[in-house]
């Protein structure tokens, strides 16, 4: 199997063809994401901020191995329980909000979206506000995923048998970087499906705080009808600058705008 990297865009690339073969969108969104771009609910632009699943690739060249540093005397052993040794700790990315990850190149979409509402559940009901599956196909103690980067959990959950499970949970905590590439992982149906909610969600929150400026805009154009006595239909450009960021703006934009005579030599804007 071909290994997925993330990658810049191709001059004349189709954008949704390249979200999906970077992992920005799963294959089955393709088509809703196409018809959201023609209908300007998504743009092409937000499109390519999303963050990609995959790394990007190495470069061609390693710089050479640095030679191994002596070997300094082993250091007796901490005084831990054989069993809480054995445990693997839980890595950073296992605490993460899962939306605020994928939207991690789009602060200000990830604020709108959640001013507009919470974000989806990677197991929708489940515990951890979500983050962790109540029940598991193969039998897995659902706690074990905790350990594991929430982008691998859902596969583990999915895995039909508990052979199945404990390989891939072995493979997550052993290297979760790595865990990140693999098909197994992000080809999961609960990966695939959680990604295209917070796409739409997303949406959502960018169509909603539109909205939101727009109802805010009318409100301080009826203020300055009103003041005026005239519709809003007739005041002047200047009247509705001044309704939406202030008379002391306009004035100080145009006292910016003057020419400054004083531009000379031994004027008052020299030196």
């Amino acid at each position: 199997m071909t290994e997925k990297i993330d990658r810049p865009r191709r001059g004349g690339e189709d954008v949704v063809t390249w979200a999906v073969e970077t992992g920005r969108i799963a294959a089955a969104a393709a088509d809703k994401t196409r018809s959201d771009i023609a209908m300007c609910r998504h743009s092409e632009a937000a499109l390519e901020a999303m963050a990609s699943p995959y790394p990007a690739p190495k470069p061609a060249t390693q710089p050479p191995a640095k030679p191994p540093a002596p070997a300094r005397p082993a250091a007796p052993p901490a005084a831990t329980p054989p069993a809480a040794a054995a445990r693997p700790a839980p890595v950073r990315a296992a605490s993460e909000d899962p939306a605020a990850v994928l939207l991690r190149d789009m602060p200000s979409t990830y604020q709108e979206a959640m001013a507009a509402g919470p974000p989806p559940q990677l197991f929708p009901g489940g515990a951890g506000g979500g983050t962790l599956p109540n029940v598991t196909a193969s039998g897995l103690a659902p706690a074990e995923l905790a350990s594991v980067p929430w982008w691998c959990r859902p596969a583990i959950a999915e895995a039909p048998t508990l052979d199945q499970a404990r390989f891939l949970l072995a493979g997550a905590r052993d290297d979760p970087e790595a865990a990140n590439v693999g098909h197994e992982f992000t080809g999961a149906t609960g990966y695939v499906d959680f990604r295209s909610l917070v796409q739409e969600w997303a949406m959502a929150g960018a169509a909603a705080a539109d909205q939101n400026r727009q109802v805010a805009q009318a409100r301080q154009a009826r203020a300055v009808a009103a003041a005026t006595h005239k519709p809003v239909t007739e005041l002047t450009d200047d009247e509705l600058y001044a309704a939406a960021f202030g008379e002391g703006d306009r004035h100080r934009a145009a006292v910016r705008a003057r020419p400054r005579t004083g531009d000379r030599v031994g004027g008052p804007w020299h030196g």
